[in-house]
């Protein structure tokens, strides 16, 4: 394995070239993944810009954006153990904030390598950034090591509450895989299939309602995609591994999105199913966690207690048929 400097859209980037796989990351742009490449088929998994302005008309919507905290939360307000606050309206056509406050900020970043380690390790500490703290006033870091595995790569992320009072988490990424994964494919011989077992019913805001509708374990292991549209929200089925499977036939390739604990929610996003991008979420919490009148086991709410420190591990495999 080596590591060497690259770039992505005229920023500066560094990629770990595996066997299998071949990553880039772009500190300055959310210390976010921006290509994952399987090295022998030559094809590239996630969605590519093909210039500066079209990533910037929608950074989110390319590579692997970190949020902290994930999807929306209604007006931007919320109070959490005796402490009200108020987010900047990032979505103001909707009146909410979204996807939190490290994902289009910079990072820094350091890479590892020797022995049987390889990695690209970016940190974001808020308290560089003065706009975050003046909405979420609690200094926490977060550490994201993207790790090659063989055919895997693991994103280890590390977040940690340097304050003396609690600091609500929700942690999630939004990543815009291509589907069909090869170019020229189709959906018709492409499969997704997503361990959930609820459907989170939306109000015109994409907020939850807070109605659950069951998913039908047929329609979780083939979710329909051609020409449906979705932007939808669902819980993990207890009991199974939390894998979300990628399957290209015509492509020969599959992936394997898996996500440990405490990730219990997935986002799927595709626009209007006709632009051959796919966005599977894995979340920690459901959209608008701190707003809704549910117990935190189903909405995912929780908080990092002063100096503690939370562990993350999500990985993406890229496996032949």
């Amino acid at each position: 394995m080596s590591i060497v400097r690259s770039s992505y859209v005229g920023e500066a980037a560094i990629t770990a070239v595996g066997e299998q796989l071949a990553v880039t990351v772009a500190p300055s742009l959310g210390g976010k993944l921006v290509s994952l490449v399987h090295r022998p088929s030559g094809v590239e998994l996630l969605r590519q810009p093909s210039s500066r302005e079209e990533y910037q008309a929608r950074p989110i919507l390319f590579g692997a954006p970190i949020l902290f905290p994930p999807n929306r939360i209604a007006d931007g307000r919320f109070q959490f153990a005796d402490q009200t606050y108020q987010f900047d309206l990032t979505e103001p056509s909707k009146h909410n904030h979204i996807h939190g406050f490290v994902a289009h900020r910079p990072w820094q970043a350091e890479t590892v390598e020797g022995g049987r380690r390889t990695a690209i390790v970016v940190t974001f500490d808020s308290a560089h950034h003065p706009e975050v703290l003046r909405q979420l006033p609690q200094r926490f870091t977060i550490v994201v090591e993207y790790v090659l595995d063989g055919p895997r790569l693991i994103k280890r992320a590390t977040v940690e509450n340097h304050s003396e009072r609690p600091l609500p988490f929700g942690f999630g990424y939004h990543t815009t895989f291509r589907f069909p994964l090869a170019d020229g494919g189709h959906l018709k011989d492409c499969r997704f299939s997503l361990p959930v077992s609820k459907q989170w019913q939306l109000d015109a805001r994409n907020l939850p309602t807070g109605r659950q509708d069951p998913v039908p374990a047929s329609v979780a292991e083939n979710l329909p995609l051609a020409g449906v549209a979705r932007d939808d929200v669902f819980s993990t089925a207890a009991g199974v591994p939390n894998r979300a499977v990628l399957r290209d036939d015509a492509a020969g390739l599959k992936v394997h999105y898996d996500c440990a604990e405490p990730f219990r929610f997935w986002v799927v996003y595709n626009a209007d199913g006709k632009q051959g991008f796919l966005c599977p979420e894995p979340y920690t919490w459901v959209t608008n966690a701190p707003n809704l009148a549910l117990p935190a086991d189903e909405t995912g709410m929780s908080a990092l207690e002063p100096g503690e420190r939370r562990i993350l591990e999500t990985s993406i495999a890229v496996l032949p048929l």
